[in-house]
């Protein structure tokens, strides 16, 4: 007989079994007929199951057999069965999710060509804290002598920093946020990119000259907006108040080289912006074939302090030290650029590190679970593993039948793991997303996810079945038949299984703790400021700069507008991340890096933002120069806690006398340390943001649109940038913290409830086997304490064991997410009592259902039985 046929043979049973019965029937039959007495037929069953060795591949008849056994018993325990599948299908499905973000934000492949030759530059050097930092932001004049240095041997290009920006196709009233990125005239080029339709960039037009105003869109962008209309070639988009044309639409599986976001709109990098600022950006160069990584890194790392200090000449006489050092004492290396460069690597890099890690938890806490569960159904199934041993069933035909019976729990966990993979992965992309500038990436879902999860819930199954098939294969026939149980030894294993278990659990619940504990300290910070109901308007100026009065006449006619309570006029806004430092002399005290912070406000500024003034006045309303208000870390630090009314400051060679002290506030993040800061006075500047105190009454958006009408009705030469809410800036820093908070809060009542169900079970058995001796104790009249004390002191036992060895991993999660946290100094009471108190009460509930079990036995009812 043919291989195929005895394959479908053992795949379809039954018609194998007609044939055969039809074969001995007419043996039978033919017996009958002959007058041969049917006996000499022999044992019909052992004829038959000789008929079907022959016609059947008999391992993938066992196999079969063994999945359709395997099926009626998980059927036969549905609420265990459910559990292990829900515990797997969340522990494969979240580690799933995690990996499929992870491999979105750091191992996706740009699509250009030849990306393995792709870097980009970083250096590290002071920042203005004084304190190291890396940076990426290069200046045009930087870039042109590196450029002209590697010239043969590698091709450069200028990259700026993507970020979203309000445009509109000519109707001012239809106003749309796209994420815009300068880059040089050489970009595409470099990448290997080409037009989808149009041109792209010309190297003429990196000058900023009006008739050079022109812009190139994304495919995708393309189609979602325009519908791939043809006619969008020439079309005016209007970026910053000014038109610029749209002469062509890139690749459209290009998304661009930031990580986490979609470029949706390319604009000539200009190699001088007005007023002589240098433009910067992120450094990228392709190297030639044949050129090595590791050589061109160290020709870099030459070129630069000799590019860098050929451009200090001009200003150094003049500078700071510190300024000069820090410019000076760089230290360049070359990365590879192939999955994109931002700076979602370095702020999730940590973040995406430990939520995998607690995945990781959640899974093998998911598979001590299932564990306990193939265990203890084991356990119970000693009499019926003797019967199957004592008929001719071989130990490894046994562990097979386990074996399979754990991988239907791993298939049926991992199919449903991957549905929660499809809602999972997008929601964990979703926490991550601020409501003005969410995160996006490509979560690509092929063939390789469900290889992945199928993968897990093999590992896992054949981990977890492994333990009980073990035991099955150690049953002795005749005891097992006889139904002698050794209970204390047959439940070590069970209480070594929920021990590691509870130690998962404890540590995931710290995790949880920690970032909520993370998260309740930074909502809880004290800023200084007001932060609800507060709308920042950023305006500029185009060329040159705006006189004091016009910016006068415009705050006094956003203050007239309905709807605004108060308002205030300032450089720029607090709580974005950046500051700005000068050359301060205080005190005797030449300061460079590491000095206050400058800051621009316009008088009735504090008052706006409710910064209190604690002692002097505020600027005057008709504008004044020479005078500097100062925050109080300014008297702790230069003038011992003195009273410095009176006293001068110079700045860049200006000298300014302090005429108030203004409260202390956090200028540029939520986690940054008291820093002193000089409020100098708003005067003739290019820049200004308008903060405006709403009332209660009144929409943002509302208001919104109606002073960007405003505005271009009656200051034209202002143009508005971004509007958004003050409260915008403060959630955009706490994406992250809420994320794992919110993660790692529902991955610790995921995982109490795991601990509780693991305990529920083990104890369950535990009050099944010795059903017997606690009726004995009833009998003889023991109180319920003493019967109590039977499912309790091995339960808290085995609870006290896992928090020890939980405790003992708190350590390492600490030191591990020390960089993540806030206003926690190591292992404090405040976070690990509440974590063991969870997880003991979670123990207590699981004990709950067997305690209440032993204490209701009948001791009447189960010695009659016995």
């Amino acid at each position: 007989m043919g291989l195929w046929k005895r394959i479908q043979n053992a795949l379809m049973p039954g018609r194998l079994d007609r044939e055969l019965q039809q074969e001995l029937e007419s043996h039978r039959e033919e017996m009958c007929a002959d007058g041969v007495d049917e006996r000499w037929l022999g044992q019909e069953l052992k004829h038959r199951e000789e008929s079907r060795d022959i016609k059947t591949v008999v391992w993938l008849d066992c196999l079969r057999a063994d999945v359709v056994f395997g099926l009626r018993q998980l059927g036969r325990h549905k609420l265990g069965t459910a559990t292990a599948v829900l515990s797997l299908a969340l522990g494969i499905g979240a580690a799933a999710a995690t990996l499929q973000l992870i491999k979105a934000g750091f191992w996706r492949v740009m699509p250009v060509e030849k990306p393995e030759q792709l870097h980009f530059l970083r250096f590290a050097t002071m920042n203005i804290d004084g304190k190291p930092r890396e940076q990426d932001a290069f200046r045009t004049p930087e870039v042109k002598l590196m450029a002209a240095g590697v010239a043969g041997d590698a091709e450069m290009a200028m990259v700026g920093f993507a970020d979203r920006q309000d445009v509109h196709f000519g109707e001012a009233s239809r106003v749309e946020r796209v994420s815009r990125q300068y880059v040089s005239a050489g970009f595409f080029e470099l990448m290997g990119l080409r037009p989808e339709m149009g041109r792209l960039f010309r190297k003429e037009e990196e000058q900023p000259a009006a008739d050079h105003r022109i812009a190139v869109i994304r495919g995708e962008y393309w189609l979602r907006r325009f519908g791939g209309e043809p006619r969008v070639i020439g079309k005016k988009i209007f970026h910053d108040g000014e038109p610029h044309v749209v002469v062509g639409v890139v690749e459209g599986d290009f998304t661009g080289t930031s990580v986490g976001n979609y470029t949706d709109l390319y604009l000539p990098m200009p190699t001088e912006r007005p007023k002589g600022a240098q433009p910067a950006g992120r450094l990228m160069l392709r190297l030639r074939d044949g050129v090595q990584p590791a050589a061109m890194e160290q020709r870099l790392k030459a070129l630069f302090p000799q590019v860098r200090g050929e451009l200090s000449k001009q200003w150094a006489a003049t500078a700071p030290k510190s300024y000069l050092e820090a410019y000076l004492n760089v230290q360049l290396k070359m990365l590879p650029a192939m999955h994109g460069m931002s700076n979602f690597h370095r702020d999730y890099r940590t973040p995406l590190t430990v939520l995998g890690l607690t995945t990781l938890l959640l899974l093998g806490l998911a598979c001590a679970g299932v564990a306990n569960l193939l265990l203890a159904q084991s356990t119970g199934r000693v009499r019926e593993m003797g019967i199957r041993m004592a008929i001719g069933a071989g130990r490894l035909r046994l562990m097979q039948l386990l074996f399979v019976e754990s991988g239907l729990l791993g298939l049926a966990g991992a199919s449903l793991g991957l549905v929660f993979t499809l809602w999972a992965g997008p929601m964990l992309l979703r926490g991550m997303n601020p409501a003005d500038n969410p995160v996006r990436m490509a979560l690509a879902t092929d063939w390789r996810l469900p290889l992945v999860g199928w993968v897990l819930a093999l590992l896992t199954t054949v981990a977890c079945g492994m333990l009980a098939a073990w035991r099955v294969s150690r049953v002795d026939p005749a005891t097992a038949i006889r139904g002698e149980v050794s209970g204390k030894r047959r439940l070590g294993a069970l209480h070594a299984l929920l021990g590691v278990q509870i130690a998962f659990c404890v540590v995931v619940c710290f995790v949880a703790v920690l970032m909520l504990t993370t998260l309740r300290n930074l909502e809880n910070q004290r800023l200084g400021f007001a932060v609800e109901q507060v709308l920042l308007v950023k305006t500029y100026l185009p060329q040159g700069k705006l006189e004091w009065s016009r910016w006068q006449q415009a705050l006094e006619r956003v203050k007239a507008a309905p709807g605004v309570q108060k308002v205030g006029l300032s450089g720029w806004p607090l709580q974005t991340g950046s500051a700005n430092i000068g050359d301060i002399e205080i005190a005797g005290r030449r300061l460079g890096l590491g000095g206050p912070f400058t800051f621009f406000a316009a008088p009735g500024w504090l008052d706006a933002m409710a910064v209190e003034l604690l002692e002097g006045r505020d600027f005057c309303a008709g504008g004044e120069n020479a005078v500097v208000l100062v925050s109080e870390q300014v008297s702790r630090e230069f003038f011992a806690g003195k009273s410095p009314i009176g006293q001068t400051v110079k700045w860049d060679g200006q000298m300014s006398r302090i005429i108030g002290v203004v409260r202390d506030l956090l200028m540029r993040d939520l986690k940054e340390e008291t820093r002193s800061i000089l409020y100098f006075p708003f005067g003739a500047m290019s820049q200004g943001v308008f903060s405006i105190r709403m009332n209660g009454a009144v929409r943002e958006a509302d208001l919104a649109a109606r002073l960007r009408g405003m505005f271009t009705k009656e200051f034209p030469q202002l143009q508005v940038g971004l509007i958004r809410s003050q409260k915008s800036l403060i959630d955009a820093q706490l994406v992250g913290d809420r994320l794992l908070a919110a993660v790692a809060g529902f991955f610790a009542a995921v995982a109490l409830v795991l601990a509780g169900l693991g305990i529920y079970g083990v104890f369950s058995l535990v009050v099944e086997q010795r059903r017997k001796e606690i009726a004995i104790r009833m009998a003889v009249s023991a109180g319920w304490w003493a019967t109590a004390r039977i499912v309790l002191r091995d339960g808290l036992g085995a609870a006290a064991v896992g928090l020890l060895g939980g405790l003992a991993g708190v350590f390492g999660a600490e030191a591990m997410m020390r960089s993540l946290v806030f206003g926690i100094v190591g292992v404090e009471s405040t976070v690990v009592l509440p974590t063991a108190g969870v997880v003991l009460v979670a123990a207590l509930g699981g004990l709950g259902w067997p305690l209440t079990r032993a204490l209701r036995t009948d001791p009447a009812l189960v010695l009659r039985s016995e």
